[in-house]
């Protein structure tokens, strides 16, 4: 019987080994700068990662993505071109790119964040109202009771919709359609890669909406791939500019705005094939909270 594995990557190997020269890749430590070489067997990894709440594992639904978009990635990588793309094709690297977005530890931080805030909110709630004064024992009581329901309510649901995105493909229909892809082409290839390596951006103020979100008009979304290539997905209908299917050569200053996202919004790591993370080093000493990990705000009202 084949053992399980229990080292399970939160970025998986199909993208690391890019990254890296006889499977050893740089990494900085992003609270302290620290710089190790590790095996990319190791590193953006950890024991027992991608086991939910001692019951759920994923190990294997991922291995099954990682094997069905491992031949798609080498070929972009290998040819440099994307204009063979079709909408089967984009919508395995959409759901590809959904996956890697949820697995990291910040975005789970943030599945916690998002339940506590639901939770306070129904406790709050229940104290307005006038059901569970505090000056009653009785009824406290029955105010905690009905509190930890909730809250066990809650955290099921947000735990079984992320179990939900991470199994299966949960965009809206068509979303693929409606989409430019463009190949980034970094001829320094120095691209770094963090351990929250899918990103999403908004340029655009949507208030009162959210910024991100797959459908959200004008969201931008990264993935680097190598040090040379990144892939861009962009919203076609507000951002017709972005031609699909092309692969283009970016600027310096481009590579140092990819560079700048990867650092940002990495959780604890960041790594690329060469031993150099001045700019990386230059934007933590300069936004020094940023050391401690990229924080989500939530709010619910």
């Amino acid at each position: 019987m084949q053992k399980k594995s229990v080292r399970h990557h939160y970025v998986p190997r199909l993208i690391l080994k890019n990254f890296a020269v006889s499977d050893q890749i740089f990494v900085l430590t992003k609270n302290n700068s620290n710089v190790f070489k590790g095996n990319i067997q190791k590193v953006f990894s950890e024991n027992r990662f991608n086991t939910i709440q001692d019951s759920v594992e994923l190990e294997n639904v991922y291995s099954k993505i990682e094997t069905k978009i491992a031949p798609i990635i080498s070929k972009i990588i290998k040819t440099g071109n994307i204009s063979w793309f079709d909408n089967e094709t984009k919508k395995n690297l959409l759901f590809f790119f959904d996956v890697q977005h949820g697995r990291t530890h910040s975005t789970r931080e943030n599945i916690k964040k998002i339940a506590e805030s639901i939770i306070d909110k129904n406790n709050d709630l229940l104290y307005e109202s006038g059901q569970f004064p505090h000056s009653d024992e009785l009824e406290q009581l029955m105010k905690e009771n009905s509190a930890k329901k909730f809250s066990d309510v809650v955290k099921t649901k947000i735990d079984e919709d992320w179990i939900k995105a991470q199994t299966q493909f949960v965009m809206p229909e068509g979303l693929e359609k409606n989409k430019n892809f463009m190949l980034l082409k970094n001829p320094r290839e120095n691209f770094y890669i963090s351990d929250k390596c899918a990103i999403m951006r908004n340029l655009k103020d949507m208030s009162p909406y959210g910024n991100l979100g797959y459908a959200v008009p004008f969201v931008e979304m990264y993935m680097p791939l190598s040090p040379e290539y990144t892939l861009g997905i962009f919203d076609r209908l507000n951002m017709p500019y972005m031609k699909d299917g092309e692969t283009i050569e970016i600027s310096e200053e481009n590579v140092i705005d990819l560079n700048y996202l990867q650092v940002v919004w990495a959780h604890r790591f960041i790594a690329c094939k060469a031993d150099d993370f001045t700019l990386a080093n230059q934007i933590l000493d300069e936004n020094p909270d940023l050391r401690k990990g990229c924080a989500y705000s939530v709010n619910i009202t």
